[in-house]
């Protein structure tokens, strides 16, 4: 691939356009598969029937949980990718308050979603297994699931979605439209209170809609790239 003058570009600005390229890509990649997940784990455990004790789950109700929960660490690795690689892209616009909240909240959320998948997984097995579950035994785990999924995890997609509307204004990296959505999209996560349904969707797709505005208007990565390789 040549420069615009027709020399050969450096290995950084390679390096810088390949990862600045594939940010949107693993963007949507974590928006897709976080709702495919939610949409099996919730089709086949409504929010209610997970913790009650008066619903038994048939063996089909389970086999749609369980390959929600196996998708779920690829959820996470792409984010993580996503997450990494936007940061990467940001170059020397990049600066450590930024950096923390942005990363920190970002391995927070990632982290909340694990620990929900790995208590769901449990219960699961658990059910398969036949084991006669009292209501007080699926109540506390089915409701920690849920809290972590839903709740907590909302909050640090909050602090992700102002910190990233906040850097992309302040730095005119993002355009008015989509700094404005981020910021009312964390503060309705921030402030949504406990129990509010389909929240955990919001999230996702302000991703994808970031994702698809960057493919869009930067499809080969170049801006970012040369933001992060100039001095």
């Amino acid at each position: 691939m040549a420069s615009d003058d027709g020399s050969l570009p450096s290995g950084g600005l390679v390096r810088s356009l390949r990862t600045a390229r594939s940010a949107p890509i693993a963007g949507l990649v974590f928006s897709v598969a976080l709702v495919v997940v939610l949409q099996l784990f919730r089709s086949a455990f409504p929010v209610d029937a997970f913790v009650s004790a008066a619903t038994v789950p048939d063996a089909d109700s389970i086999s749609r949980a369980q390959w929600a929960l196996r998708l779920l660490p690829y959820v996470g690795i792409a984010f993580i990718w996503f997450m990494a690689a936007l940061n990467y892209s940001l170059g020397h616009a990049d600066h450590r308050l930024f950096t923390t909240v942005f990363l920190a909240s970002g391995i927070a959320f990632v982290g909340l979603i694990f620990v929900a998948g790995a208590l769901a997984s449990a219960e699961l097995d658990a059910l398969e297994a036949g084991v006669d579950l009292s209501e007080p035994s699926r109540i506390i785990p089915g409701n920690t699931v849920n809290a972590l999924l839903i709740n907590y995890s909302a909050r640090m997609a909050a602090v992700f979605c102002l910190a990233l509307a906040t850097f992309g204004r302040v730095r005119k990296l993002l355009p008015p439209w989509l700094t404005i959505l981020g910021t009312l999209t964390g503060l309705f996560l921030l402030l949504v209170p406990f129990g509010v349904r389909y929240v955990e969707y919001v999230f996702p797709v302000w991703i994808a809609i970031l994702s698809v505005y960057l493919l869009v208007t930067d499809p080969g990565g170049k801006s970012r790239a040369a933001t992060a390789t100039s001095p």
